[in-house]
């Protein structure tokens, strides 16, 4: 679209904030009225699926911040704004806390996918 390269970064980087930002905000909330209708088959699902992450993702819980920066760093479909605030949620993270450490995250990976893509675009155009 012939953007300046500045516009499109501001704009990853919004675009990946919502998400963020709307994920951290309602989980809490969400689990909360799940956990209140628990006779429900998916809430159980939910329950037993949470308490299923939260084990798994204690022994990482010493690298909490950092590590979930570190996480979001890496440009990968899988650790975008939608896996680092599920996994802020699952480490009972606040988005006060943890919103400044995924910002980095997402600055990060936008910046090392932009150079990836500008570098290969003098390469190959």
């Amino acid at each position: 679209y012939h953007l300046p390269v500045w516009e499109v970064l501001i704009l990853v980087i919004i675009g990946n904030m919502v998400p963020i930002i709307v994920i951290l905000t309602f989980a809490g909330k969400f689990h909360d009225w799940v956990s209140k209708n628990s006779h429900h088959i998916f809430a159980k699902a939910w329950i037993k699926t949470l308490a299923h992450a939260q084990k798994k993702f204690a022994r990482y819980e010493k690298y909490e911040l950092v590590g979930l920066m570190i996480f979001m760093s890496i440009p990968l479909p899988i650790n975008g704004g939608f896996s680092g605030a599920l996994i802020a949620f699952i480490l009972g993270l606040s988005l006060k806390k943890a919103w400044p450490y995924l910002f980095g995250g997402v600055v990060i990976a936008a910046c090392i996918t932009t150079g990836l893509i500008m570098g290969l675009d003098k390469i190959f155009f």
